[in-house]
């Protein structure tokens, strides 16, 4: 979230359940001089089998090295990222 900007509201008539749980977080930390360096493994999965909208992780100032779905490296033409937000 930026500085300066207020939290978004969010009604309970707007309110729609997630599209993905997230059933486990691993994380690994290296605290450096310069600059942190945070890897994360996420286990993901879809609340609903039959919906089809896509994963999206939001983000500032990261740097995507992998992505693997199922212990496989993902194809580029199989993932989509963006650095604009």
């Amino acid at each position: 979230m930026k500085e300066n900007q207020a939290p978004k509201t969010i009604r309970l008539q707007d309110y729609r359940r997630p599209d993905f749980l997230i059933d486990e977080v691993d994380l690994h930390i290296v605290l450096g001089e310069q600059s942190t360096q945070v890897s994360s493994t996420l286990s993901v999965v879809r609340a609903d089998a039959g919906s089809h909208r896509p994963l999206v992780l939001d983000g500032e100032e990261l740097v995507l090295k992998s992505i693997k779905m199922d212990g496989e490296h993902l194809m580029p033409s199989d993932s989509s990222h963006d650095c604009t937000g």
